[in-house]
């Protein structure tokens, strides 16, 4: 078997355990509860971590540093989902702006998270390994998206999965 074919037959192999991941993770998020979010976050840091070859103590700090800013992007998403809920009902022009400046601020906020979190996890990897872990990153994401919008892909009760889609296709 030449070197080629024998690289090829060992992505084939990674892609596969890859897309198996992915799959019990979406499993994991049908269930809709806080344990399973928890538990898919648990699982995409050890993928990842186990994917960098991280030593025991990087692993420990890369996981608390993304749990922690993971629970601080999300406090915050529910802050901006809030005010949007707020904003769809004012119809005052003044309130309204005041709403603005508020979401536009949190905005911000989120952003700032997301530039903090990337310096952090930068300084804890280096540049080689944080290159990676983007990359990693960047395909599990893909990957987990193209999974829910497949037609395929398992849905929880009552979940309206593809009806939006759908009815935007016809």
């Amino acid at each position: 078997m030449t070197s080629l074919n024998k690289s090829f037959g060992n992505l084939q192999k990674v892609n596969l355990k890859l897309n198996r991941f992915i799959f019990c993770c979406l499993l994991l998020l049908n269930t809709s509860t806080l344990h399973a979010k928890n538990s898919l976050e648990e699982l995409i840091i050890w993928k990842i971590s186990d994917e960098l070859k991280l030593p025991a103590e990087a692993e420990k700090k890369f996981s608390e540093t993304l749990r922690l800013f993971n629970n601080k992007k999300n406090e915050t998403s529910q802050i901006i989902d809030g005010q949007i809920n707020v904003l769809k009902k004012i119809e005052n022009e003044k309130e309204r702006q005041i709403w603005l400046d508020r979401y536009r601020k949190s905005l911000v906020d989120y952003n700032s998270l997301v530039i903090n979190e990337h310096d952090e996890i930068k300084k804890i990897l280096g540049n080689h390994k944080f290159v990676k872990y983007l990359e990693l990153k960047s395909d599990l994401n893909s990957r987990i998206k193209n999974l829910m919008l497949s037609k395929d892909a398992p849905v929880s009760p009552g979940d309206k999965k593809n009806s939006n889609l759908d009815s935007n296709k016809k």
